[in-house]
């Protein structure tokens, strides 16, 4: 037995078969037209060596788009290649293997066509890779419950949850991981209430920087996040494409989806989530979140309310006005703990004055915890928006959530799925 492994680039390319090149410019393409060969977007994928090639005449393969290569890895055994990404495939896109020999090319077609898929205690979590081409720079999980494909036959309603790490890194890997745990957890609201409705649950990779940190707070979607450029641009934007990427995937694979979503999510992940609302309410049916930041308001109590606090400035971010008939038709369940004491006083943040900060710290105060909670229910009260928003607080929790928490959040999103805004008796004590 032989084994050769290489160090390869892998690119793409479009291509109907295995054609050979031969020496002095001859093309001598095979006789049979083939399809392009299936090969998995993250995982090893196997390819058959053409017919004649022995494994000892090769001097040389690649992966090849055009003129540009990304690294892999190639194992090369019993006639058979394994290809390994360093990185990802993208899904849908045409590649070519490229095998030399002393006198001979050979071209193989090859098509990422598949996810990769992980299986759960309780279902499968698929990893979907980023796709450019439809706008969004970043993979991001789907968790299809045990017992979803049973229940087939029912509309189904995409459960949206934004990544949070709690900390900076500058490697993807690392909130990747992060992401991997919270779609797989069952602690957690999103996973917990997809597994009792028997919906499929997404959750994004996105960045959160340690280089230059201070400049945004990407997974709380923070004014700094809605500024950067580059491949973490407009994370709001990129959320919505994956939503409509994963709702044609599960469309292709038989189910019915809902064109709007339930989102939740808890601190950061909860500013993200309300913020998201605010900024695209047309695709979001409910919320269910552990904090709440943003206010549908321009002004409050003689105070400019921009982003992220507000609507004032909303138009520069979404080309159009605060759609407020979408935005209450969302129901909203938000959430603390009565010894939560991480809803503090906000920092100046980058691309906001320390003027603008104070005033908007002036208006809600300097204190943290149930009675900062207390007085947004006041604003909010205030604006007329208690009927589609209702507000929490369990005794006996600081920040975290709790079964009853998991508990009400999934009777929430039971209840908000039809055409009514539903308020919920929700449990008084966290345990």
């Amino acid at each position: 037995m032989m084994k050769k492994l290489l160090s390869l680039a892998l690119t793409l390319v479009l291509l109907s078969s295995v054609t050979v090149f031969a020496q002095g410019g001859t093309t001598v393409p095979n006789q049979k037209k083939t399809e392009p060969i299936s090969i998995n977007c993250y995982d090893p994928s196997e390819i058959p060596l053409p017919k004649g090639l022995k494994t000892n005449e090769i001097e040389g393969v690649s992966v090849s788009k055009g003129s540009s290569f990304i690294p892999v890895k190639i194992e090369i055994d019993n006639d058979v290649l394994t290809i390994t990404p360093t990185e990802y495939f993208e899904h849908g896109k045409e590649y070519t293997v490229k095998i030399f020999t002393g006198s001979k090319k050979y071209e193989i077609p090859v098509k990422a066509a598949n996810f990769k898929v992980i299986s759960s205690y309780d279902g499968t979590i698929m990893k979907i890779p980023p796709k450019k081409g439809s706008g969004f720079n970043f993979p991001y999980y789907i968790y299809l419950p045990e017992n979803m494909e049973k229940t087939k036959s029912e509309t189904k309603r995409l459960i949206v949850e934004p990544n949070n790490t709690g900390s900076v890194s500058d490697l993807l890997e690392y909130h990747d991981e992060a992401a991997l745990r919270m779609v797989a957890a069952n602690g957690g609201p999103g996973h917990y209430a997809a597994y009792y409705l028997n919906y499929p649950f997404l959750v994004p990779v996105f960045p959160r920087q340690a280089t230059n940190w201070w400049e945004s707070y990407t997974h709380a979607l923070d004014k700094g996040a809605m500024l950067l450029e580059g491949e973490a641009k407009r994370l709001d934007l990129q959320l919505m494409a994956m939503i409509e990427d994963a709702r044609k995937i599960l469309s292709g694979m038989g189910y019915r989806i809902e064109k709007k979503v339930f989102m939740t999510g808890f601190s950061a992940s909860g500013q993200f989530t309300n913020r998201f609302a605010t900024l695209h309410p047309e695709i979001v049916k409910a919320i269910a979140v552990g904090n709440f930041t943003m206010y549908p308001t321009a002004k409050l109590n003689g105070v400019t309310l921009n982003y992220p606090w507000g609507i004032a400035d909303i138009k520069k971010y979404t080309g159009k006005e605060f759609n407020k008939a979408e935005y209450d038709k969302i129901a909203q369940f938000c959430y603390i703990g009565d010894e939560d004491q991480n809803d503090q006083p906000f920092n100046v943040d980058y691309g906001i004055s320390e003027e603008e900060t104070k005033a908007v710290n002036d208006l809600f105060g300097y204190d943290s915890g149930v009675t900062r909670w207390n007085r947004k229910w006041k604003f909010v009260k205030q604006l007329g928006y208690d009927k589609s928003i209702q507000f929490h607080t369990y005794k006996g929790i600081g920040h975290g959530i709790s079964e009853n928490i998991l508990k009400d959040v999934l009777e929430f999103f039971r209840v908000n799925n039809g055409d009514r805004i539903i308020k919920i008796k929700a449990h008084t004590n966290a345990y």
